[in-house]
């Protein structure tokens, strides 16, 4: 049984009709994303959910040591797990980018991150743009 648990909800808001949020709790993988994407851009909710997507994605490969093939530099002041994080966020505005540059309608599309993984001891927190965790 795990020492922690998470829920989560989303909601339109007051202002607008459509929710741009995506979210994703994985406890088998101890990660837990919020994405917020950029109201008022177009397909913000497709940002957002691409952003979780990918990072669960990047997190459910086989990646086990320093040693693996990483998709960015490895910064070794940095634990293998934060590296991880960085490295899965990363990939996530990589494909965030790709589909912009496909789907004409997607163009300026964006999304903030909060992304926290729990691992052993661990609490690795990461943010990307003006969301906080």
């Amino acid at each position: 049984m795990s020492r922690y648990s998470a829920t989560a909800q989303t909601h339109v808001g007051m202002k607008r009709t459509n929710n741009e949020d995506a979210f994703s709790l994985r406890e088998d993988l101890g990660l837990y994303l919020v994405a917020d994407g950029m109201g008022g851009h177009s397909c913000g909710e497709v940002a957002s959910r691409i952003a979780t997507e990918e990072v669960v994605r990047f997190y459910l490969q086989k990646v086990s040591s320093t040693e693996s093939t990483w998709p960015y530099d490895y910064n070794p002041i940095q634990s293998f797990e934060a590296n991880r994080l960085r490295m899965a966020i990363a990939s996530a505005n990589d494909h965030i980018q790709a589909h912009a540059a496909e789907h004409a309608e997607s163009r300026g599309m964006g999304t903030t991150v909060v992304a926290l993984h729990l691992h052993e001891d661990r609490a690795i927190l990461a943010h990307v743009g003006d969301s906080r965790g």
